[in-house]
């Protein structure tokens, strides 16, 4: 086995000691110093590795574009742009491009520089290899500040951009609003403008049930759901059905959105959406009884991918085991 390979194969296990001998015995491997970012404590650490890296090789791509991306992760959005820049210059067309011109879009919107970052998505849009919904979602970023400091035209314009490319850049959207709550107004007035000019769109519509249900309850939300565009093309057939059974949920109709939402875990067990609605219901409702929710819980651990969804159902999980385990034999069956 020659030494890169085995070099390559002490990465996958390496502890921080051995790790150290690694970047000492081989630090012209990028490999090295980004397994070593990997199983960094912080982001300071992490970055610190990299540029140490760079040290040794100060053209590799890989290595520049962590850099950026922890850069990014860091907030220091002037760094950001001139490691963009550097790193650019080494990468080949496509690939990485379009994710490293997305980090600058994100640099000039941690500056309000909305003109710029408008300049930057325009570019993103031109790199062929670039993924639609990557675009999307920077125009609709753009458009979201835009609307948030009251320039309605832009806005919109941005936001047509963004449809333009299909429904992708809504989640762009939705990511602003958990970020900066303060803007949910301005986003709630940008979908309604564009739900005027596309009055048969579904992902708006749905976007503005999921709006009404947090503002203004179920029932408001169950009739904007009866208004939906039917037939739901097939990629929103399961987000409806989970929004309608959380809604029966919060209405009080338990039997009807319960059902509903095991019928979607009995499919897809780790769900994370399909999950919380599930706890959702055993905190207001007390169903399913605990022997049930156990089962599930059990299927669905090791399959979920949201770090949220799994924290959240591993302590549910193992207060019910707790539980079962104090009960004794005696209890089982009850349910």
């Amino acid at each position: 086995m020659s030494r890169a390979a085995e070099t390559f194969g002490a990465l996958a296990t390496a502890d921080a000691a051995q790790l150290a001998v690694l970047r000492g015995r081989e630090p012209l491997m990028p490999e090295v110093w980004l397994a070593s970012a990997g199983r960094a404590e912080t982001p300071e650490e992490a970055l610190a590795y990299v540029q140490r890296g760079l040290e040794f090789r100060p053209s590799n791509p890989q290595l520049l574009s962590a850099q950026t991306s922890l850069l990014a992760a860091l907030g220091r959005s002037a760094a950001v742009r001139a490691s963009v820049e550097s790193t650019l210059a080494f990468v080949r067309p496509g690939g990485l491009e379009g994710e490293l011109r997305a980090l600058l879009v994100d640099a000039a919107l941690a500056e309000d520089d909305l003109e710029l970052a408008e300049l930057e998505a325009r570019r993103l849009a031109a790199v062929e290899a670039a993924p639609r919904p990557l675009v999307a979602q920077a125009f609709a970023r753009i458009a979201t500040a835009y609307a948030a400091v009251g320039e309605d035209v832009a806005a919109d314009r941005l936001l047509e951009a963004s449809l333009d490319l299909g429904p992708g850049g809504l989640s762009g959207l939705r990511g602003e609003v958990s970020r900066n709550p303060e803007r949910t107004a301005a986003v709630r007035l940008l979908v309604e403008r564009a739900v005027t000019r596309h009055p048969d769109n579904p992902d708006l519509r749905l976007f503005i049930a999921v709006d009404v249900l947090a503002r203004d309850g179920p029932e408001a939300a169950a009739d904007v759901l009866t208004e939906l565009p039917r037939p739901l093309p097939a990629r929103l057939v399961l987000d409806v059905a989970l929004l309608e059974a959380r809604v029966a949920v919060l209405q009080g109709h338990v039997d009807e959105g319960l059902a509903d939402v095991l019928a979607l875990l009995s499919r897809a067990p780790g769900d994370g959406p399909a999950l919380l609605v599930l706890l959702e219901c055993k905190q207001l409702h007390d169903r399913p009884g605990d022997e049930q929710l156990l089962r599930i819980l059990e299927a669905a651990r090791g399959r979920i991918r949201d770090r949220f969804v799994a924290d959240q159902v591993g302590r549910v999980y193992a207060g019910l085991s707790d539980a079962a385990a104090a009960a004794g034999p005696d209890a089982e069956g009850q349910d």
